[in-house]
């Protein structure tokens, strides 16, 4: 530690100046760098979150359009039970029904999974950009049959 000391001392203040501003640069440097790798990853997570959230609401309208098919299905049904009689009113507009609401419940399976993506996503970036003020990341959902989407509240902690 002495020597290390004795060799600083004896160092000129040019030497001195040049050694202290070359460590400034070094360290900004070194924090630029960081700094950019961080923004990708956060512009990654933020793609991969918009894809997800794109499958969302694909399958939302899916679900949306297969219900319609399925009230119009049930509507064609209830108006045609007089004329065709029951047994022939199902055969004809119960399947169809049927197959409306199964296509209802196989996209609902997408949009859960995909919310519970989107929500470890989001929750993925807020840990990347770590704020100056610590906050905790709220995460809502609004009706995705009718496509309001996400909203990301940050509230202070």
């Amino acid at each position: 530690m002495s020597f290390v000391r004795s060799v600083f001392t004896r160092l000129t203040i040019g030497v001195k100046l040049t050694f202290g501003f070359g460590a400034v640069v070094v360290l900004t440097v070194i924090i630029g760098w960081l700094a950019v790798a961080n923004l990708r990853a956060v512009d990654e997570g933020v793609a991969e979150v918009m894809d997800i959230a794109a499958t969302v609401e694909e399958a939302s309208m899916a679900a949306a359009i297969s219900l319609e098919e399925a009230q119009h299905a049930v509507n064609a049904f209830a108006a045609e039970i007089r004329a065709l009689g029951l047994s022939s009113a199902e055969e004809a507009y119960i399947p169809a029904a049927t197959s409306a609401v199964a296509n209802i419940y196989e996209e609902i399976d997408v949009i859960k999974s995909g919310r519970q993506l989107i929500r470890l996503g989001i929750e993925q970036i807020a840990s990347l950009t770590q704020p100056a003020i610590p906050c905790h990341v709220h995460i809502e959902f609004g009706d995705v049959l009718v496509g309001e989407g996400v909203e990301v509240l940050l509230r202070p902690s």
